[in-house]
């Protein structure tokens, strides 16, 4: 394994041995002092802290370790605290089982490790609750953008296209990659160490393309709007199961994901990256509820929200049939009624006491040379906006009838000019029987 630095080289290499999973901050400075050793309880509590849901807990400080008062002090404070107003910055949350801290290099240091590192079922729960905490604090719905077996992403408030745009470029490369061809993503060595025969090799194939298409295409997009996205990757860890760590699918599949992190490190997104082992033992994210918001824990030990009734009903699913208005209240029912403005837009305040959907284009760019942009009409922006071509094409079959027009009067006036006089005075008269 290559370790993260020098400071906590021995500290994680003792790690190891105890299915070890951490905490990083990819796009912060790296932390001063010692790295934070924390229980899976602690560790669930310091994200809900990063993500700005700790209303959902009780956080129950006096009484605690001085290890929970400084991870609290830790996430508390500005840099790490996200999604508490709209103003604040967009954030990924990752989660990737199969990895263990020191398995990537050029990362900083973690945040915080746990020694009792929960299964990979419990990561992907806590992963779900954590998302739908997060869609109820910014009033707004949860989207599932892709789900493929046990991984999948989600995003909150909804991301325009993204669900449609994953879908074909998932779609797109691994067709290249079965059919044993090369593009710019699929690479040489993809198609020469990953069979379409093989199960373990579909499903890491599939996983790693949804990975690269969210990280190349949809994370990028984030910088202009405010949404919270959250991943749960299970492939990596299947394909070492499977072929063992010393394969050459495992460490392809390092190699590429590997790369995947460096790149969102280097990004302007906030990311926070979980690495789990990937085990499958009892431990679990177990921590006490607000006393406000008390619920029974589920068998996999992580806690069931009780979510607060929505303010307004929520609507019917959009469809032909859905009526909207032209202004809503506030911006909760304006969301609520159009469905985020059906993914396509935001609601914004367009008057006294009106809020309105304000559509965005969609712009979707397959290379450097070929993009496309869908435009965006309606009270709920859930019509394609076609008024500039429809007109372009109306100005246009005009134009072409009257020149076709003006080219058959034309034509019919040939032969109907009577002669100037002095040409018709040379004519010699027709002879009388």
């Amino acid at each position: 394994m290559k370790f993260v630095a020098g400071l906590v080289a021995s500290g994680l290499a003792t790690l190891a041995a105890a299915s070890t999973a951490a905490i990083y901050e990819l796009n912060n400075i790296a932390p001063s002092g010692p790295v934070l050793e924390v229980s899976p309880d602690q560790a669930r509590l310091g994200l809900a802290l990063a993500l700005g849901v700790s209303r959902f807990y009780k956080l129950n400080v006096q009484g605690d370790s001085d290890t929970t008062i400084g991870m609290l002090e830790q996430f508390g404070s500005e840099e790490h605290r996200v999604g508490v107003s709209p103003e604040d910055d967009s954030r990924f949350l990752l989660s990737v089982a199969g990895l263990e801290p020191g398995d990537v290099d050029g990362l900083n240091a973690p945040l915080m490790v746990m020694k009792n590192a929960p299964s990979t079922e419990s990561t992907g729960l806590l992963m779900r609750e954590l998302a739908e905490e997060k869609a109820e604090t910014m009033s707004t719905s949860l989207q599932e953008v892709a789900s493929l077996d046990s991984s999948f992403c989600l995003a909150a408030p909804a991301i325009r296209d993204a669900e449609s745009y994953i879908s074909n470029y998932k779609t797109t490369n691994y067709n290249t990659w079965s059919l044993g061809r090369t593009s710019n993503i699929i690479t040489k060595e993809i198609v020469k160490t990953f069979s379409p025969d093989r199960s373990e090799d579909r499903r890491f194939v599939s996983e790693y393309l949804l990975f690269k298409g969210f990280t190349d295409k949809i994370i990028p997009q984030l910088s202009d709007e405010k949404h919270t996205t959250f991943c749960h990757l299970t492939g990596l860890q299947e394909l070492t199961s499977a072929y063992g760590e010393d394969s050459k699918q495992a460490l392809l599949a390092h190699s590429l994901y590997e790369a995947l992190l460096r790149k969102l490190s280097g990004g302007n997104i906030k990311t926070t990256l979980l690495l789990t082992p990937g085990v499958s033992g009892k431990a679990a994210f177990t921590i006490q509820p607000h006393p406000k918001r008390a619920h029974e824990a589920v068998s996999s030990g992580v806690p069931e929200v009780q979510k607060k009734p929505p303010a307004t009903p929520k609507p019917a699913p959009i469809g032909k049939g859905t009526r909207y208005e032209k202004c809503y209240d506030n911006e909760e029912s304006c969301n609520n009624s159009t469905a985020s403005c059906s993914g396509h837009g935001k609601c914004r305040k367009s008057g006294k006491e009106c809020w309105s959907c304000t559509c965005k284009p969609t712009v979707l760019q397959s290379d450097e040379q070929h993009k496309s942009t869908t435009y965006w009409a309606g009270y709920a922006c859930q019509k394609k906006d076609i008024s500039v071509p429809f007109n372009l094409f109306l100005v246009f079959s005009i134009v072409i009838v009257l020149v076709v027009a003006w080219a058959v009067s034309l034509l019919a006036s040939i032969g109907e000019t009577e002669l100037p006089s002095v040409l018709s005075a040379g004519v010699a008269p027709p002879k009388r029987a």
